[in-house]
Protein backbone atom coordinates (compact mmCIF):
# COMPACT_ATOMS: atom_id res chain seq x y z
CA UNK A 1 0.00 0.00 0.00
CA UNK A 2 1.27 3.44 -0.92
CA UNK A 3 3.97 2.21 -3.32
CA UNK A 4 4.31 2.72 -7.09
CA UNK A 5 6.71 1.62 -9.80
CA UNK A 6 10.00 3.56 -9.89
CA UNK A 7 11.64 1.76 -12.83
CA UNK A 8 9.85 -0.40 -15.38
CA UNK A 9 10.95 -2.27 -18.47
CA UNK A 10 9.07 -3.58 -21.50
CA UNK A 11 10.79 -5.65 -24.21
CA UNK A 12 10.04 -7.36 -27.54
CA UNK A 13 7.97 -4.43 -28.78
CA UNK A 14 6.85 -4.57 -32.40
CA UNK A 15 8.51 -6.30 -35.33
CA UNK A 16 11.91 -4.79 -34.44
CA UNK A 17 11.84 -6.10 -30.84
CA UNK A 18 12.39 -2.72 -29.24
CA UNK A 19 12.67 -1.93 -25.51
CA UNK A 20 11.20 0.84 -23.35
CA UNK A 21 12.36 1.83 -19.86
CA UNK A 22 10.40 4.21 -17.66
CA UNK A 23 12.09 5.93 -14.71
CA UNK A 24 9.50 7.61 -12.50
CA UNK A 25 10.12 11.13 -11.20
CA UNK A 26 13.77 12.21 -11.56
CA UNK A 27 13.29 15.99 -11.40
CA UNK A 28 16.29 17.75 -12.99
CA UNK A 29 17.88 14.27 -13.36
CA UNK A 30 18.63 14.26 -9.66
CA UNK A 31 18.38 10.46 -9.43
CA UNK A 32 21.15 10.10 -12.01
CA UNK A 33 23.45 12.99 -11.13
CA UNK A 34 24.05 12.11 -7.50
CA UNK A 35 26.53 9.48 -6.38
CA UNK A 36 24.17 6.95 -4.80
CA UNK A 37 22.07 3.98 -5.81
CA UNK A 38 20.11 5.81 -8.52
CA UNK A 39 23.20 6.83 -10.48
CA UNK A 40 24.72 3.36 -10.20
CA UNK A 41 21.54 1.73 -11.49
CA UNK A 42 21.29 4.20 -14.37
CA UNK A 43 24.91 3.55 -15.40
CA UNK A 44 24.36 -0.21 -15.17
CA UNK A 45 21.48 0.11 -17.64
CA UNK A 46 23.63 2.08 -20.07
CA UNK A 47 26.53 -0.36 -19.72
CA UNK A 48 24.28 -3.34 -20.44
CA UNK A 49 22.21 -2.00 -23.31
CA UNK A 50 24.70 0.31 -25.02
CA UNK A 51 27.59 -2.12 -25.23
CA UNK A 52 29.51 -1.62 -28.41
CA UNK A 53 30.92 -4.98 -29.45
CA UNK A 54 30.86 -8.56 -28.17
CA UNK A 55 33.48 -11.15 -29.16
CA UNK A 56 32.61 -14.84 -29.23
CA UNK A 57 35.38 -17.43 -29.53
CA UNK A 58 34.92 -21.07 -30.37
CA UNK A 59 35.79 -23.21 -27.38
CA UNK A 60 39.37 -23.62 -26.28
CA UNK A 61 41.21 -22.10 -29.22
CA UNK A 62 42.31 -18.70 -28.00
CA UNK A 63 42.85 -16.59 -24.89
CA UNK A 64 40.31 -13.77 -25.25
CA UNK A 65 42.19 -11.32 -23.04
CA UNK A 66 44.64 -10.31 -25.79
CA UNK A 67 42.03 -9.06 -28.26
CA UNK A 68 40.00 -7.72 -25.34
CA UNK A 69 42.96 -5.61 -24.25
CA UNK A 70 43.28 -4.12 -27.75
CA UNK A 71 39.57 -3.32 -27.94
CA UNK A 72 39.63 -1.76 -24.48
CA UNK A 73 42.70 0.36 -25.31
CA UNK A 74 40.87 1.71 -28.36
CA UNK A 75 37.63 2.28 -26.40
CA UNK A 76 35.52 -0.20 -28.39
CA UNK A 77 34.61 -2.25 -25.33
CA UNK A 78 35.22 -1.83 -21.63
CA UNK A 79 34.28 -5.07 -19.94
CA UNK A 80 35.87 -8.49 -19.67
CA UNK A 81 32.34 -9.85 -20.03
CA UNK A 82 32.43 -8.70 -23.66
CA UNK A 83 35.00 -11.39 -24.61
CA UNK A 84 33.55 -14.86 -24.18
CA UNK A 85 34.27 -18.44 -25.14
CA UNK A 86 31.15 -19.71 -26.87
CA UNK A 87 31.06 -23.13 -25.25
CA UNK A 88 28.65 -25.40 -27.07
CA UNK A 89 27.59 -22.62 -29.47
CA UNK A 90 25.13 -21.38 -26.86
CA UNK A 91 25.56 -17.70 -27.78
CA UNK A 92 25.96 -17.68 -31.56
CA UNK A 93 22.84 -19.83 -31.88
CA UNK A 94 20.76 -17.51 -29.66
CA UNK A 95 19.35 -14.40 -31.30
CA UNK A 96 18.16 -13.06 -27.94
CA UNK A 97 21.83 -12.84 -26.88
CA UNK A 98 23.13 -11.48 -30.20
CA UNK A 99 20.55 -8.71 -30.47
CA UNK A 100 21.87 -7.03 -27.31
CA UNK A 101 24.98 -5.86 -29.17
CA UNK A 102 25.35 -3.43 -32.09
CA UNK A 103 28.29 -5.50 -33.35
CA UNK A 104 29.32 -9.16 -32.97
CA UNK A 105 32.81 -10.47 -33.73
CA UNK A 106 32.73 -14.23 -34.17
CA UNK A 107 35.95 -16.25 -34.28
CA UNK A 108 34.58 -19.31 -36.07
CA UNK A 109 37.32 -21.92 -35.77
CA UNK A 110 37.77 -25.09 -37.81
CA UNK A 111 34.23 -26.49 -37.71
CA UNK A 112 30.94 -26.27 -39.60
CA UNK A 113 28.27 -23.84 -38.46
CA UNK A 114 25.10 -25.38 -37.06
CA UNK A 115 21.69 -24.72 -38.59
CA UNK A 116 20.63 -22.93 -35.39
CA UNK A 117 23.65 -20.64 -35.63
CA UNK A 118 22.89 -19.90 -39.28
CA UNK A 119 19.33 -18.94 -38.38
CA UNK A 120 20.30 -16.78 -35.40
CA UNK A 121 23.14 -14.96 -37.18
CA UNK A 122 20.99 -14.26 -40.25
CA UNK A 123 18.22 -12.97 -37.97
CA UNK A 124 20.77 -10.76 -36.22
CA UNK A 125 22.00 -9.08 -39.42
CA UNK A 126 18.44 -8.83 -40.80
CA UNK A 127 17.50 -6.87 -37.68
CA UNK A 128 20.32 -4.37 -38.19
CA UNK A 129 23.25 -6.06 -36.44
CA UNK A 130 26.85 -5.83 -37.62
CA UNK A 131 28.61 -9.21 -37.86
CA UNK A 132 32.34 -9.76 -38.41
CA UNK A 133 33.20 -13.44 -38.90
CA UNK A 134 36.80 -14.65 -39.01
CA UNK A 135 38.90 -17.65 -38.10
CA UNK A 136 41.11 -20.52 -39.22
CA UNK A 137 39.24 -22.86 -41.60
CA UNK A 138 36.05 -20.93 -40.96
CA UNK A 139 34.60 -21.52 -44.44
CA UNK A 140 36.77 -24.31 -45.85
CA UNK A 141 38.21 -27.61 -44.60
CA UNK A 142 35.43 -28.49 -44.08
CA UNK A 143 33.60 -26.43 -46.68
CA UNK A 144 30.86 -24.69 -44.72
CA UNK A 145 27.84 -23.78 -46.84
CA UNK A 146 25.88 -22.50 -43.82
CA UNK A 147 28.60 -20.03 -42.76
CA UNK A 148 29.04 -18.99 -46.40
CA UNK A 149 25.31 -18.22 -46.51
CA UNK A 150 25.60 -15.96 -43.44
CA UNK A 151 28.38 -13.86 -44.99
CA UNK A 152 27.02 -14.18 -48.59
CA UNK A 153 30.09 -15.80 -50.15
CA UNK A 154 30.90 -18.76 -52.36
CA UNK A 155 33.37 -21.27 -50.94
CA UNK A 156 35.00 -24.37 -52.37
CA UNK A 157 37.53 -25.50 -49.78
CA UNK A 158 40.97 -24.63 -48.43
CA UNK A 159 43.72 -22.33 -49.72
CA UNK A 160 45.52 -20.43 -51.06
CA UNK A 161 48.47 -20.52 -48.69
CA UNK A 162 49.60 -17.01 -49.47
CA UNK A 163 49.94 -13.81 -47.44
CA UNK A 164 50.01 -11.24 -50.27
CA UNK A 165 47.01 -8.89 -49.98
CA UNK A 166 45.72 -6.14 -52.28
CA UNK A 167 43.07 -3.46 -51.69
CA UNK A 168 40.42 -4.04 -54.37
CA UNK A 169 37.72 -1.57 -53.25
CA UNK A 170 39.13 1.59 -51.69
CA UNK A 171 35.77 3.36 -51.62
CA UNK A 172 34.46 1.53 -48.57
CA UNK A 173 34.70 3.41 -45.23
CA UNK A 174 36.53 0.48 -43.64
CA UNK A 175 39.59 1.51 -45.67
CA UNK A 176 39.54 5.05 -44.28
CA UNK A 177 39.68 6.51 -40.80
CA UNK A 178 41.94 7.49 -37.91
CA UNK A 179 44.15 4.44 -38.50
CA UNK A 180 44.95 5.31 -42.11
CA UNK A 181 43.56 5.83 -45.61
CA UNK A 182 44.33 3.10 -48.11
CA UNK A 183 44.26 3.47 -51.89
CA UNK A 184 43.08 1.07 -54.56
CA UNK A 185 45.88 -1.35 -55.39
CA UNK A 186 47.76 -0.86 -52.12
CA UNK A 187 49.45 -4.05 -50.94
CA UNK A 188 50.61 -5.63 -47.71
CA UNK A 189 51.82 -9.06 -46.59
CA UNK A 190 50.41 -11.14 -43.74
CA UNK A 191 52.37 -13.21 -41.25
CA UNK A 192 49.62 -15.86 -41.31
CA UNK A 193 49.09 -17.25 -44.84
CA UNK A 194 46.42 -19.97 -44.42
CA UNK A 195 43.20 -18.90 -46.12
CA UNK A 196 39.96 -20.50 -47.30
CA UNK A 197 38.81 -20.52 -50.92
CA UNK A 198 36.11 -17.92 -50.33
CA UNK A 199 35.03 -15.31 -52.86
CA UNK A 200 32.62 -12.40 -52.83
CA UNK A 201 29.66 -12.74 -55.16
CA UNK A 202 27.59 -9.74 -56.24
CA UNK A 203 24.64 -12.03 -56.96
CA UNK A 204 24.65 -13.01 -53.27
CA UNK A 205 25.03 -9.38 -52.16
CA UNK A 206 28.69 -9.36 -51.13
CA UNK A 207 31.59 -7.11 -52.16
CA UNK A 208 35.31 -7.79 -51.93
CA UNK A 209 37.36 -5.06 -50.21
CA UNK A 210 40.74 -6.85 -50.07
CA UNK A 211 42.02 -9.90 -51.95
CA UNK A 212 44.69 -12.41 -50.94
CA UNK A 213 46.81 -14.49 -53.30
CA UNK A 214 48.04 -13.93 -56.82
CA UNK A 215 46.30 -14.06 -60.21
CA UNK A 216 43.60 -16.65 -60.79
CA UNK A 217 44.35 -18.25 -57.42
CA UNK A 218 43.48 -15.06 -55.52
CA UNK A 219 40.47 -15.17 -53.18
CA UNK A 220 38.73 -12.66 -50.96
CA UNK A 221 40.49 -11.59 -47.77
CA UNK A 222 37.94 -9.04 -46.52
CA UNK A 223 34.35 -8.84 -47.75
CA UNK A 224 31.13 -7.12 -46.75
CA UNK A 225 27.46 -7.80 -47.47
CA UNK A 226 25.34 -4.72 -46.75
CA UNK A 227 21.68 -3.72 -46.46
CA UNK A 228 20.66 -7.12 -45.14
CA UNK A 229 17.06 -7.68 -44.09
CA UNK A 230 14.49 -5.10 -43.06
CA UNK A 231 16.94 -3.17 -40.88
CA UNK A 232 19.92 -3.10 -43.24
CA UNK A 233 22.51 -5.00 -41.22
CA UNK A 234 25.98 -5.94 -42.46
CA UNK A 235 28.05 -9.11 -42.52
CA UNK A 236 31.82 -8.84 -42.86
CA UNK A 237 34.13 -11.79 -43.45
CA UNK A 238 37.87 -11.72 -42.70
CA UNK A 239 39.51 -14.77 -44.24
CA UNK A 240 42.04 -16.84 -42.29
CA UNK A 241 43.37 -15.01 -39.22
CA UNK A 242 44.54 -18.03 -37.25
CA UNK A 243 45.09 -17.03 -33.58
CA UNK A 244 43.84 -13.60 -34.65
CA UNK A 245 47.39 -12.71 -35.70
CA UNK A 246 46.13 -10.40 -38.45
CA UNK A 247 44.62 -8.13 -35.79
CA UNK A 248 47.07 -8.56 -32.94
CA UNK A 249 50.40 -7.86 -34.68
CA UNK A 250 50.72 -4.07 -34.87
CA UNK A 251 52.57 -2.05 -37.47
CA UNK A 252 53.78 1.52 -37.57
CA UNK A 253 51.19 4.23 -37.00
CA UNK A 254 48.86 4.63 -39.99
CA UNK A 255 50.78 2.07 -42.05
CA UNK A 256 48.79 -0.33 -44.21
CA UNK A 257 48.60 -3.19 -41.72
CA UNK A 258 45.74 -5.62 -41.09
CA UNK A 259 45.45 -4.40 -37.49
CA UNK A 260 44.91 -0.80 -38.64
CA UNK A 261 42.33 -1.91 -41.21
CA UNK A 262 40.51 -3.91 -38.51
CA UNK A 263 40.48 -0.87 -36.20
CA UNK A 264 39.27 1.40 -39.01
CA UNK A 265 36.42 -1.05 -39.61
CA UNK A 266 35.42 -0.89 -35.94
CA UNK A 267 35.71 2.90 -35.88
CA UNK A 268 33.36 3.08 -38.87
CA UNK A 269 30.76 0.74 -37.34
CA UNK A 270 30.47 1.37 -33.59
CA UNK A 271 30.59 4.13 -31.00
CA UNK A 272 33.51 4.28 -28.61
CA UNK A 273 32.98 4.13 -24.86
CA UNK A 274 31.97 7.59 -23.51
CA UNK A 275 34.80 9.42 -21.80
CA UNK A 276 37.45 6.93 -22.94
CA UNK A 277 40.64 8.24 -24.56
CA UNK A 278 41.72 5.88 -27.33
CA UNK A 279 45.35 5.05 -27.89
CA UNK A 280 45.12 6.16 -31.53
CA UNK A 281 48.20 5.57 -33.69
Amino acid sequence: VGTTAKLTYTEDIGSYNGRVFYWNGNNNYGDWLGTGFGQGLFLNILDHYLRRVIVFYDEGVYDPDTLGNLLTAECFTNSAADNLYDIGMRYTADYTVLRQYPMVIFQHYDRALTADEQTALNQYTASGGILLMTGFDSLGSPTDALAADVVRLTTTGDGPYNGSCTVTDAAHPALHGPYGDYALGATFTLVEDDNDTARADAALGSTELISVGVGAAAVSKLTVAEDLGIRGGRAYYWNGNDALDDWLLPGAARDLTPQNIFLNLLDNEITRAPGCVAALP
